[in-house]
């Protein structure tokens, strides 16, 4: 039975990854920054359903343990996660030309830098925070308790 280890590592890497894939055509160095915030927020997402419905006994499974849980993720992921993503994108790259715009080595330039890095994790931990959570959702499918419908 996959324990908190398992699912953390699993969705970790499972985030990374589909962050990475939803990065597409992006600059090599913003595939990175999104990956890492995939990694970021697969490692998170694996916790959410445990965090949501508290792990009690190894039976434990509520709401946040459902296939309808999963379907709302999957609803989340096809409807609204490009949009999400191309918001943060959009938001970096404005950062991005404010720092262009602004004197070297100034303290402004040295905030949009940091600004565009955040968006750019975000827009990858946004990915990976719902493919981890469908990865934890998944390695419980398979348990004896399996998933709850609702």
């Amino acid at each position: 039975m996959p324990n908190r280890k398992v699912h953390v590592v699993t969705s970790g890497a499972i985030g990374a990854l589909f962050a990475l894939h939803k990065s597409g055509d992006q600059p090599d160095l913003s595939r990175v920054c999104e990956a890492l915030g995939g990694l970021v927020g697969g490692y998170a997402g694996g916790r959410l359903p445990d965090v949501l419905d508290p792990p009690t006994s190894p039976r434990h499974r509520g709401r946040a343990h459902s296939f309808a849980a999963a379907a709302t993720v999957l609803k989340l992921s096809r409807r609204d996660l490009d949009r999400w993503q191309q918001t943060c994108r959009r938001w970096a790259d404005e950062c991005h030309a404010n720092q262009q715009a602004a004197t070297p080595c100034s303290p402004e330039r040295v905030l949009m830098q940091l600004a565009e890095l955040a968006c750019r994790l975000l827009a990858g931990c946004l990915a990976g925070l719902l493919a981890g959570y469908l990865a934890h959702l998944a390695l419980d499918s398979v348990t004896p308790c399996c998933l709850n419908l609702i």
